[in-house]
């Protein structure tokens, strides 16, 4: 048994020996996969603790790293088995080859670091985003952290191809002379997809809306609560639950309202009541105000107001006046509930001073 190790010993240094070859090539495998197994036990143990001490952009950079770490072991065991096959061509291999072969895989190593490293960011900061109850009040919203994503994405590769044509000795200052005509070309003939895609980035930083806020262009007859917000197209739900399609550019050319991010509602009712009741009207008036005064869901510090309506007080069949008042909460179902128990005392009030309501002729009553 030492005689045959001595003897793929002494074929180590035979560098057109094939058994010597397969010989450092599972030696150096098995060693590869003692590294892979180690590393894994390693990280294992070091994820258990950072877990346990919430340490938690730590956990994030450890998962990142760990099958990087692993493919370079294993680019490592490439780079060897290619050196050695290579012995076997006639004239043997370049350094200047296997140097660039070894570029590369470090550059696609260094990538795929980066983009596991802004995927794992991506999701740590949406799981704080879904486990908060009130994920609104979140400096980053969700939308938020779908931009992080992208265009993050698109930086790394940027980055990357910059590099891979430094690589290859390509001279950028040609390149980017090509690129700026080329540019040129291509944003006259796509100047809505461009306009549509930086609007979409504009979405992003500018943060008008984000999902499941309800919306409204009135300028250009859209309103819906936003589902998806994409690089070319903003997708709305109508209230008929129709799907709406916008493209991002009309967001920055038009006037946008977006209803979810109001802090009151508006209270706004016009009342009419009979003529015959007029000299009841001041009783009634200050009735309604001390009702407004002392409403637990009525904003005090915003304005309140029961008068006549100005244009159109006395009318044909009844007098008008109205109630205007600002409502604690900007829910629309708690929003109704408020507006509905004002109304009704209202009408109580009118009651209590046998005043009548009055909105129609008497012969459409008939």
């Amino acid at each position: 048994m030492w005689e045959e190790i001595k003897s793929y010993g002494a074929a180590w240094n035979t560098p057109h020996n094939l058994s010597g070859m397969a010989f450092k090539s599972v030696v150096i495998c098995l060693l590869a996969c003692a590294l892979s197994l180690a590393l894994m036990k390693v990280f294992s143990v070091i994820y258990a603790r950072l877990t346990h001490k919430h340490e938690a952009w730590s956990c994030v950079f450890s998962k990142a790293l760990y099958w990087p770490l692993v493919g370079l072991i294993w680019f490592f065991y490439g780079i060897f088995l290619i050196k050695e096959g290579m012995q076997f061509w006639e004239g043997g291999i370049q350094a200047w080859v296997l140097e660039e072969i070894f570029k590369g895989g470090i550059l696609v190593l260094g990538v795929w670091f980066l983009l596991r490293l802004l995927n794992f960011t991506c999701e740590h900061l949406l799981e704080d985003y879904e486990e908060t109850e009130s994920p609104k009040d979140l400096l980053m919203d969700f939308a938020s952290i779908l931009a992080i994503k992208r265009v993050g994405s698109i930086l790394v590769f940027i980055l990357a191809a910059l590099l891979l044509l430094g690589m290859l000795n390509i001279p950028l200052s040609g390149l980017l002379a090509f690129g700026g005509i080329s540019g040129a070309m291509v944003a006259f003939s796509a100047k809505d997809m461009l306009g549509n895609f930086f609007g979409g980035l504009l979405i992003y930083l500018d943060r008008h809306f984000s999902v499941g806020d309800l919306i409204a262009c009135p300028g250009q007859n859209i309103e819906g609560t936003v589902e998806h917000i994409g690089w070319r197209l903003t997708r709305l739900r109508s209230s008929d639950k129709q799907p709406v399609y916008v493209p991002n550019s009309i967001f920055t050319s038009s006037v946008l309202v977006n209803t979810s991010r109001r802090t009151h509602q508006r209270i706004f009712q016009i009342i009419g009541v009979r003529h015959e009741d007029a000299e009841k009207l001041p009783s009634i008036f200050k009735k309604i105000q001390n009702m407004l005064a002392s409403h637990p869901q009525i904003d005090q510090s915003c304005p309140k107001w029961v008068n006549f309506v100005n244009d159109r007080a006395f009318g044909t069949f009844a007098i008008l006046f109205r109630v205007c008042a600002f409502s604690l909460t900007s829910d629309g179902e708690k929003f109704q509930k408020v507006q509905d128990d004002i109304l009704l005392q209202c009408e109580k009030i009118l009651r209590e001073e046998a005043a009548e309501m009055a909105f129609h002729e008497p012969a459409a009553l008939a």
